[in-house]
């Protein structure tokens, strides 16, 4: 007989940038934030960054990212979007301005 994996024997961790918090024990405010092809009839639609409300199903999804609250997520979507639409950016070490400048 197979035993499920409990939370604590396999638990998420946060992938925003210089957290990594375990989700084992807390399950409040986690989000997946993910990025994927919109909708079209021709299957090559624009990329779309979503954020969905934490479920077990979405997390196990290869192209998911876990955070464990809102300013985790906003890190990760940063992220996202310069991988996503500006990889140019990256690669010639652009950075991102701050919103305060």
């Amino acid at each position: 007989m197979v035993q499920p994996l409990s939370k604590l024997a396999n638990p998420w961790k946060c992938d925003a940038p210089g957290c990594g918090i375990l989700r084992a024990n807390d399950a409040n405010h986690w989000l997946i934030v993910s990025v994927r092809q919109a909708d079209s009839d021709s299957g090559d639609g624009p990329n779309e960054v979503v954020v969905n409300l934490w479920t077990d199903e979405l997390a196990e999804l290869g192209c998911s990212k876990h955070a464990c609250g809102v300013p985790c997520a906003l890190k990760i979507v940063a992220q996202q979007v310069m991988q996503s639409f500006f990889p140019a950016e990256i690669s010639t070490g652009k950075e991102v301005a701050n919103a305060t400048d």
